[in-house]
């Protein structure tokens, strides 16, 4: 099933029996687990939306993750577009307990500045961002525009605003010496562990991918080595039509990145002008914390699960008891996005990219 030469070389580093134990994890089904999102509800409220489903907690991450017994159609849940939670390996959430010793070591969660270098498609990246205030920093780079399409899809439901996705190449780092605290790599591999995932992982392994991938690690690492320092309020940004709430940290920082980066996202985007309105935007649904915006008018209003996912489906939405206006449709106490109700019928202004393409069961 697997390559000889990664069978033989896993055998040699590792002895038989661990080699043995390892090759049979790659070719076992992989585990489903979830990481809740503490900043839009609890953890034991996370186990009771999936109810039979939540399994065991994750043995490195108790307080942020658990197992479940079973794969559900996470597409059909409006928690999950919410933000309340992301679908992630167990073994990725690893990353949080080291990142949480390193902050204590360094005396604090607070006002430090975070760069998670390869960050698409976001796990690591919001998994961060639980573990930071609002006083701190965090940028996310993906080189790939299209992974940093998802990157920034996937920063938009965690609902912080302390945070700027960026879609630069890792040299460009070199030109910000002593930027930041802490640099999270998790560098391009020859893709091992996407065995038991993808058998075209298997077909594509080789040997000399394993070394153009070492190379490759190599080169980013030299690029961003110079970017760490060794040793509440939320602002709001104008940039040409649009009006972005943006966390102290990421403000002052905000010229010098956009000087040096490409940054395709920053902030919490709130709303764009038409004239003499402004229109809510789709990323500030998601936000944890609304500032609140002079000239920006709206009510939540909250739906039914079938009508939250017609909302998330596009498909056409009545609410004749709902205000007119600008309405924030919420679902179990979470936002999921904006409409324009006119009585006899609502305008979406979900993103046609976020939409639920499935049909609805």
């Amino acid at each position: 099933m697997f390559p000889p030469e990664f069978v033989n070389g896993l055998t040699e580093r590792l002895g038989a029996d661990r080699a043995e134990k390892v090759l049979s994890a790659l070719a076992g089904e992989p585990a489903v687990s979830v990481r809740v999102n503490p900043f839009k509800m609890t953890l034991a409220a996370l186990r009771d939306h999936f109810g039979p489903l939540a399994g065991d907690p994750v043995g490195w991450a108790p307080e942020e993750g658990f197992y479940l017994n079973d794969r559900p159609s996470f597409t059909f849940d409006p928690l999950f577009h919410a933000g309340a939670y992301y679908v992630q390996e167990a073994s990725s959430m690893y990353v949080g307990s080291l990142f949480e010793q390193a902050v204590r070591e360094m005396g604090g969660r607070g006002g430090i500045r975070v760069l998670d270098l390869c960050a698409a498609p976001g796990g690591k990246t919001t998994q961060l961002l639980s573990h930071l205030d609002p006083s701190s920093l965090l940028v996310a780079n993906e080189v790939v525009p299209a992974r940093a399409t998802v990157l920034a899809e996937n920063v938009a439901r965690w609902g912080c605003s302390n945070v700027a996705v960026t879609s630069s190449d890792p040299a460009a780092f070199t030109t910000l010496k002593d930027f930041f605290d802490f640099v999270l790599v998790d560098a391009p591999c020859s893709g091992e562990g996407m065995f038991r995932k993808d058998p075209r992982a298997v077909a594509e392994w080789s040997p000399d991918t394993v070394r153009l991938c070492a190379a490759r690690q190599r080169r980013i690492l030299a690029d961003v080595w110079p970017a760490p320092i060794n040793p509440d309020p939320m602002p709001l940004v104008e940039r040409k039509e649009l009006l972005k709430q943006v966390d102290e940290p990421l403000a002052a920082a905000l010229p010098t990145l956009e000087k040096r980066l490409k940054v395709i996202a920053s902030g919490t985007a709130v709303a764009t002008r038409k004239g003499r309105d402004l229109v809510p935007e789709a990323d500030f649904a998601l936000a944890v914390r609304r500032a609140l915006v002079e000239g920006l008018a709206y009510e939540e209003y909250p739906v039914s699960r079938e009508e939250a996912l017609r909302f998330l489906s596009k498909e056409a939405l009545v609410l004749p008891d709902a205000p007119r206006g600008y309405l924030l449709l919420t679902c179990e106490g979470l936002g999921l996005g904006f409409v324009k109700n006119l009585g006899n019928r609502t305008n979406s202004l979900l993103p046609s990219n976020r939409r639920i393409h499935t049909k609805l069961p």
